[in-house]
């Protein structure tokens, strides 16, 4: 009892994590225009990098700059475009094929500048950076800013184009001294002047040849430990970016936040969740800096062609420092908290589920002003309820040969949970573990999935009207669709459960865009079943701790806690987000969602999601809101 009064006390918020979690807020509420101007602002920095030698255009070189940061602040693609053009332009009066292989890059920067531009232009960015010795900011931040599936793609496509930039321009950190050409044309182009006119750009189509450009690459190549420094590179590049985002993933924080929500759940553990500092974020920074700086030690130490000296190795440190600021912001910070007023913050915790009401009503000084609004139920008339407890009139007589008893309406407010006896934690292991894989028999052990409950409605009704063998041939077209969606979305378990599934998968995404790609193949096949007996599903999606068995099975409050959601009923519901009198939930075809899930979604293109309101589920504490993920 003592331990679940310390969990239930709420901790005081230090001033870092307030303006922490302030800034987190201001970032997402202005996400679009920071985008914007920032990737804008990268993209005028190189237009004002390609004016830097003579041309028409370069005395226009700041004006064009603020064209393509006005451009970008339209859209994206529209301030790419102006750049590729003017970097199209100056490349083709230094060189006819850097101009054309300028314009074929520049088309495919501009098809990326899309959902991810910000990275995109980050990658831009990267060789004027390293230029000045502030490259490493970009492979760090690249690496905990996308999946873990692509952080080591990111970082290979920056040095790819760092090593195309220095081999063309010189990068000495990279081992790159420049072509000939480009230096000897970088010359000539300070006593002459450049005319842009047909006939110049006829003398650009006709003398391309690539001839000097193949034996340039030649040149490089035939030399081994060029070959072998720049392959290091790429190979430290990629790996140090996989390892961070290995060590540190956003899920981290989900991890964590789904512990603290589970704790809250069963209000009995005092012990404090640690996170390894190894897996923390200035720990992975430090890692991921060390191993940049190493790296480039050895390397230099065995090729004369790589420059890297003491004043490099302080500059990394420092921009791995200042990278590292708005990292923890954007990735620690939490936005719906930062949302709060200051004042409120330091009187109670403000995790992502810090608001969350739990206990019941009476529990949360929010919920408060918000009275029951659960509908009653339409009583019935006496002539339906013959043999049945009087629901409208409990003084009534029963009828002959029957003896009923009143019953309370269903609408009667329930008691607040707060008196009601805690119950024991079902973990006693904290989240600092790595996630497990385990599908398969073997040692019993714990993870952090994705929880999936899929329920066929109305199957024994259909099964009583059309026969056992037709339900059993939509159960079996059920689950081949089921079979299908779930491979393409790194499906981890799968068990039947009499009229449905269970699945888990390592990310909400996978599981959300399983339940879309299921809830749309079931559409498609009920076009060849009448009406009444078609195929009609339930979703429940919820993630946290959840325990496998020695037969890797996954149970625990997080898995029941996920049959519950798919199961939620109108009588359940104990505040809406909306007006009462227009709240309908639906029977079938609903995808409900927890909050803990909503988190992850919102911030992902392409999902649609609104809050129903707060639950109160048999079996665990609290109220919980409850979301529903629309399907189109």
């Amino acid at each position: 009892m003592k331990n679940a009064e310390q969990a239930a006390t709420p901790s005081r918020v230090s001033t870092v994590v307030i303006v922490r979690d302030r800034l987190a807020y201001i970032f997402a509420k202005w996400a679009r225009p920071l985008k914007h101007v920032l990737c804008g602002g990268v993209m005028a920095w190189a237009v004002v990098s390609a004016c830097s030698f003579p041309t028409p255009l370069s005395q226009w070189a700041w004006l064009l700059a603020l064209c393509v940061l006005g451009f970008s602040m339209i859209h994206l693609r529209l301030g790419a475009g102006v750049m590729v053009f003017i970097c199209t332009m100056q490349m083709l009066s230094l060189a006819p094929e850097l101009g054309w292989l300028t314009l074929f890059l520049g088309g495919l920067f501009i098809v990326a500048c899309g959902p991810a531009g910000g990275r995109t232009c980050a990658v831009l960015a990267t060789p004027y950076l390293l230029g000045v010795d502030l490259g490493i900011g970009v492979p760090l931040g690249l690496a905990l800013s996308s999946s873990r599936q692509t952080s080591w793609l990111w970082g290979v496509f920056a040095f790819v184009w760092c090593a195309m930039h220095g081999f063309v321009t010189g990068a000495p950190r990279v081992g790159f001294s420049g072509m000939e050409r480009v230096s000897e044309a970088m010359k000539t182009a300070l006593s002459r002047q450049v005319v842009f006119d047909g006939a110049w750009l006829r003398d650009c189509i006709g003398m391309v040849k690539f001839d000097h450009l193949k034996d340039e690459i030649l040149a490089y190549v035939i030399v081994p430990s060029n070959v072998i420094a720049l392959l290091f590179q790429l190979l430290l590049w990629g790996g140090i970016c996989y390892l961070m985002r290995h060590l540190y993933q956003r899920r981290r924080l989900k991890d964590r936040l789904a512990m603290q929500y589970l704790e809250r759940l069963t209000r009995a553990s005092s012990e404090p969740i640690e996170i390894p500092p190894h897996r923390r974020l200035p720990g992975v920074i430090c890692i991921g800096a060390l191993g940049f700086v190493l790296g480039y030690i050895v390397l230099s130490s065995l090729s004369h062609a790589v420059q890297y000296g003491m004043v490099a190795v302080v500059l990394d440190l420092v921009v791995a420092v200042l990278v590292g600021i708005p990292l923890y912001i954007v990735l620690e910070g939490d936005r719906k908290g930062g949302k709060q007023p200051a004042a409120r913050r330091r009187q109670a915790h403000g995790a992502a589920f810090g608001d969350l009401p739990v206990g019941g009503l009476k529990d949360d000084a929010r919920m408060k002003q918000r009275p029951p609004t659960v509908k009653p139920r339409r009583p019935r008339s006496r002539q339906a309820t013959t043999g049945r407890r009087y629901i409208d009139d409990p003084d009534a007589p029963p009828p002959p040969g029957k003896v009923l008893s009143p019953s309370r309406p269903r609408s009667r407010p329930r008691p607040a949970a707060a008196g009601r006896e805690l119950r024991k934690p079902p973990i006693e292991e904290t989240i600092a573990r790595v996630r497990s894989r385990v599908t398969d028999a073997g040692t019993a052990t714990f993870a952090v999935e994705t929880i999936v409950f899929i329920d066929m409605v109305g199957s024994t009704a259909m099964g009583s009207k059309f026969g056992d063998e037709y339900v059993l041939g939509l159960k079996e077209k059920m689950g081949q669709i089921v079979k299908d969606e779930t491979r393409r979305h790194n499906v981890l378990f799968s068990k039947g459960t009499g009229d449905g599934f269970m699945l888990t998968f390592p990310e909400p995404v996978d599981a959300a865009r399983a339940a879309c790609g299921i809830m749309r193949g079931i559409r498609e096949a009920n076009k060849q079943y009448a009406e009444g007996r078609q195929i009609h599903l339930r979703f429940g999606i919820h993630m946290g701790q959840i325990n496998i068995d020695s037969e890797g099975d996954r149970i625990g409050t997080a898995a029941n806690f996920a049959a519950r959601i798919e199961a939620a009923k109108p009588e359940q519901l104990q505040a809406a987000e909306d007006d009462p009198a227009e709240v309908s939930l639906p029977e079938m075809d609903r995808v409900f969602v927890s909050e803990v899930v909503y988190e992850d979604l919102k911030v992902i293109p392409g999902f649609t999601l609104r809050p129903i309101g707060y639950f109160e589920f048999k079996g665990i504490t609290g109220l919980h809101q409850i979301f529903q993920l629309d399907i189109t």
